[in-house]
């Protein structure tokens, strides 16, 4: 992927996957959708539960459905796209996408249709480098509104939606020299209304609190240790507060910040297993115990466990690669682990329901069209 220059993530929606490409020696800045389609297949591949992505088929066969994914055109956004976020910007009932164009220093809007197609792109202006954003009904009148974390501008945009997938108010908060680079939501206060958390670049996360809908307070900063490579929101120990969960880029470990329910909280860190500067790609309950499992990513993707007092204990490998999601690609209500492994490969690892591999299938996509 890089001899060619081509910078790729991706994102789930239920089950079909968005790819964002930004080729910088074409100059080129597209989406690609893959809608899912399910083909029968008698050969599987059979995870032999080592991280090795050059996995060869034939381990298992056995007559079973395998999900696929069947390519559209290109979409092209603005310059160099480097985040998403997908919800119902217009109420029609179909989910739509806005990706963050950090050189452009934009936002592009894409309707959803049918037939699976996005349309009616627009762009609208927002502060320099937009590098993350979180969808979120933050004032409360039953339409999705819009956070960016402008990295170069140091602040963050809150833009209110009116409904028809237009924003009809704009708020910009300055972080205070704090640069933002990933961003998620919760009410970390517990006063029922949606809160800000960003992961910044000099190690530390701002938790901006909603006042009343319409504005936003940068009422604490955390001290992170080493930068934050990636941020997750869940209520790890299960005490009915939300928690804050960081990878950090100089470190084996995640920090943990333990709310308590006032916007206030304690830090712990626990060790990844992933080596240096590993990455949360994702929060969920792998193995169905009813507890929040993290999906990790460092030199190999793994699952760390997670038990009732918020430790992280027992882990599982899953396979080598430098991008991962997950999501119910088979629809048996287990959470399976799509993985980027390189040069427009992918690996798909469905799972048995108890956090484990039950198949592996690799397969290839053409995003350089």
């Amino acid at each position: 992927m890089n001899k060619n220059r081509l910078y790729l993530f991706l994102v789930l929606i239920f089950s079909s996957l968005v790819l964002f490409a930004w080729d910088v020696a074409a100059n080129r800045n597209f989406i690609k959708l893959m809608l899912p389609q399910t083909q029968r297949s008698s050969s599987i591949v059979a995870s032999n539960g080592e991280s090795n992505s050059d996995t060869k088929p034939g381990g298992i066969t056995k007559d079973c459905l395998l999900p696929s994914f069947v390519a559209l055109p290109n979409m092209g956004v603005d310059t160099a796209p480097s985040s998403s976020v997908v919800a119902d910007f217009n109420n029609d009932g179909k989910l739509d996408v806005i990706t963050a164009n950090s050189i452009a220093n934009n936002i592009s809007r894409l309707f959803g249709n049918d037939i699976g197609n996005l349309t009616s792109q627009i762009q609208i202006p927002v502060g320099l480098q937009p590098t993350a954003l979180a969808a979120l009904d933050f004032n409360q009148d039953g339409n999705q509104d819009l956070v960016v974390a402008n990295r170069l501008s140091q602040t963050v945009t809150l833009l209110l939606g009116d409904g028809t997938g237009n924003f009809n108010s704009r708020n910009n908060i300055f972080l205070g020299s704090l640069e933002p680079i990933s961003i998620r939501v919760g009410d970390f206060n517990n006063d029922g209304r949606l809160d800000i958390a960003s992961a910044n670049t000099n190690n530390s996360i701002s938790v901006l609190t909603n006042v009343d809908g319409e504005s936003l307070n940068p009422t604490i900063v955390l001290n992170t240790g080493q930068l934050p490579n990636s941020l997750e929101v869940a209520d790890l120990d299960h005490d009915g507060n939300l928690d804050i969960v960081i990878g950090k880029s100089d470190s084996e470990e995640l920090t943990i910040f333990v709310g308590d329910g006032t916007g206030s909280f304690t830090s712990k860190n626990i060790l990844a297993g992933c080596g240096v500067a590993p990455k949360i790609n994702g929060v969920g309950d792998f193995n169905h115990d009813g507890l929040i499992d993290l999906l990790v990513n460092g030199n190999t993707n793994r699952v760390l466990f997670g038990d009732n007092n918020g430790q992280f204990n027992k882990a599982i490998d899953i396979v080598k690669g430098s991008i991962s999601t997950f999501g119910d690609f088979n629809n048996d209500s287990n959470l399976d682990v799509l993985v980027f492994v390189g040069d427009k490969n992918f690996s798909l690892v469905l799972s048995d329901g108890k956090g484990r591999a039950k198949t592996t299938t690799n397969f290839s996509i053409d995003v350089d069209l």
